[in-house]
């Protein structure tokens, strides 16, 4: 676990520069990136994240010992040309349905603060993927960017999958119970549990998480 933080923090501070020197791409800035486009209908910070030969190339040069299953199937991915085309046809495809998102819900030019987000690896690829969340408040209602399966090369996040919606009051539950266990256990008098549960209009007069 120790060596996989280790490398994980040394990807991001190593490879993730984006466009300025000293600005790494956080879970944050890419989310806000990929909503920014949305905002001004820019097709270009999707087709800019998207994994390419070159990116694969580059980011398995820091990889070590890897198993010969993995490093077939990257080989693969690099020589097969038409891997490239199918990824930008859906990163278009996502870029689209985030437009047509905001301009339904009729949501604001706005920024994320912060993002809830998850870092892990699996079995068949080496890269750090990034599973995120971004909340957004307007009209009274409560909205979700939402990634999935972000992998992190050379350049910073690339894409996985992105879509924006609205989701029901237990969806909302669901989605935050476990932050708000861990918020109780650092929020003596609850204010930030409460808080929570508040933004996602559910109806409680005590904190549920306190035993």
């Amino acid at each position: 676990m120790l060596r996989e933080f280790l490398l994980l923090t040394i990807l991001i501070s190593f490879f993730s520069c984006k466009k300025t020197e000293n600005e790494i791409m956080t879970p944050t800035i890419f989310s806000n990136g990929l909503l920014k486009a949305g905002f001004d209908q820019d097709t270009s910070y999707f087709l800019d994240r998207i994994e390419s030969p070159l990116k694969l190339k580059q980011t398995l040069k820091i990889y070590k010992d890897l198993r010969p299953s993995m490093q077939e199937y990257e080989n693969i991915l690099m020589s097969d040309n038409m891997q490239h085309d199918r990824m930008r046809d859906s990163a278009i495809q996502m870029y689209k349905g985030l437009i047509d998102s905001i301009a339904k819900f009729g949501i604001k030019k706005m920024v994320f603060d912060t993002v809830d987000f998850n870092n892990y690896v699996n079995n068949y690829r080496p890269y750090y993927k990034l599973d995120a969340e971004g909340y957004i408040y307007q009209n009274n209602e409560t909205y979700v960017l939402q990634i999935k399966e972000a992998i992190l090369l050379m350049d910073g996040w690339n894409l996985g999958s992105v879509r924006l919606f609205k989701p029901t009051k237990d969806e909302m539950l669901l989605r935050v119970i476990d932050s708000l266990k861990e918020a109780s256990k650092t929020d003596p008098r609850n204010i930030r549990v409460m808080d929570s549960l508040k933004k996602i209009n559910y109806e409680v007069k005590e904190n549920p998480f306190v035993q």
